[in-house]
């Protein structure tokens, strides 16, 4: 079972993204037939419901015109602090605690993403 403040990160995250989606006035049938998935699935990812990788993060900051950071941020709390809101906006962690082990996660996989396009590269050179 996942800790509770990676599953808060979650639900930031998919918070930022339907702010984002909304910002740009677009349905969330729209950005899920852009991203090949179903309706279902991006709405749920909305939800902090199901874990979002980095491929998504990544074409969702493309699709939205938003850098990749600011699907990490939280942006309703002044002092970027994270809140459990089934604990009456208890703070569950400071921002940068609960972040580490995720944003360590989210490292190595752009680590892998560079040495995949590094390695198309050196193909298409030849």
């Amino acid at each position: 079972m996942e800790k509770p403040e990676i599953l808060e990160f979650y639900k930031l995250v998919g918070r930022n993204i339907k702010n984002a989606r909304r910002e740009k006035d677009i349905k969330a049938f729209d950005i899920a037939s852009q991203m090949d998935m179903s309706e279902s699935a991006f709405t749920k990812m909305e939800r902090g419901e199901t874990k979002t990788n980095l491929d998504k993060i990544i074409e969702l900051s493309q699709l939205l015109e938003k850098p990749i950071e600011y699907f990490f941020t939280d942006k309703t709390q002044e002092n970027s602090t994270f809140y459990n809101s089934q604990d009456s906006g208890k703070t569950v962690s400071n921002h940068n605690q609960i972040n580490h082990e995720i944003i360590t996660e989210l490292t190595n996989q752009l680590k892998e993403k560079d040495k995949q396009i590094f390695s198309l590269l050196e193909i298409f050179k030849k």
